[in-house]
């Protein structure tokens, strides 16, 4: 008996470590080398962060849509890349576009995902990029998912030093509110049940320590930027991210735009029409500021 309780015992430990790696290996897929949008300039950026090769764009509209509006700063969620679609929407829209693959994304280099706090650095180069370049210009940042995330995490970051990013506007899209949700609401959608709480627990363990994370500061509902004008979205079905964690998002910023897209789960809103079309009104008022 004692020989199959072990027995259970490791392969509960190994099934756990197992399903934390997943949440860190998402399955890679890349992006074209170029916009395919007549006039449109690509410069392919190449970033050495944490000692890692991250690769993005640096995108122009076609000078047919005049001068740029300003500059959009893309990030994307878990297990995804850049997207052409987004960043066509922009250009079309008349802003300029920075964004990257990544951190073990993509064409990036990296061997692990860490929802959101590690790509923090992502997120912050990018502002800085954009500071650097353009800094008499708008810009605006829209994170998708664990990128939405990654720019919370670096905009309280620069609070706390006492340097903060002139951003404005923030969009953020299918965000978590705090990391112990993330993990239960992640490890019970893909064993069907929220009540194992002791795979919960080794795998939480397990992404904690192999991916560096810092699990007690990792409440994005908490640390929403309360000077830079928000817009929230949230598929209505996303079985990620939970009606309650909706509920603290607009609790924590009930100054911000927010809209609930039907029939949508956790996938990309920039798919939505009606999502796409308060995007646009969000950023031509972040344009005229």
């Amino acid at each position: 008996m004692r020989r199959f309780a072990l027995a259970g015992v490791v392969a509960w430990v190994l099934l756990s470590m197992a399903a934390g790696e997943v949440l860190m290996h998402p399955r890679r897929w890349s992006p074209p080398d170029e916009i395919p949008l007549e006039g449109a300039h690509t410069e392919t950026l190449a970033l050495s962060i944490d000692g890692l090769d991250i690769v993005g764009w640096s995108l122009t509209p076609p000078e047919n849509l005049g001068p740029p509006r300003g500059t959009l700063l893309l990030l994307h969620g878990l297990g995804g890349a850049r997207r052409v679609s987004d960043h066509v929407f922009a250009l079309l829209n008349g802003w300029r576009v920075l964004s990257v693959d990544t951190r073990g994304h993509g064409m990036s280099g990296g061997w692990a995902a860490g929802f959101g706090w590690p790509e923090r650095a992502e997120a912050r180069a990018l502002m800085e990029l954009a500071a650097e370049r353009w800094p008499d210009e708008a810009c605006v940042a829209w994170g998708q998912s664990q990128g939405a995330a990654a720019f919370v995490y670096a905009l309280h970051a620069a609070r706390e030093r006492g340097t903060p990013f002139d951003l404005d506007g923030l969009i953020l899209e299918s965000c978590y509110a705090d990391i112990d949700t993330a993990y239960a609401n992640r490890v019970g959608q893909a064993l069907g049940s929220n009540g194992w709480q002791p795979l919960l627990m080794v795998t939480r363990a397990w992404v904690t320590w192999r991916a560096g994370l810092d699990n007690e500061r990792m409440r994005p509902a908490d640390m929403l930027p309360p000077e830079i004008p928000l817009l929230i979205g949230r598929g209505a079905e996303d079985p990620l991210v939970s009606e309650a964690e909706w509920e603290r998002f607009l609790s924590a910023a009930p100054q911000a735009e927010a809209l609930l897209v039907a029939r949508f789960g956790h996938r990309p809103l920039g798919d939505s029409v009606s999502f796409l079309a308060r995007v646009t009104k969000f950023l031509e008022r972040a344009a005229g500021r």
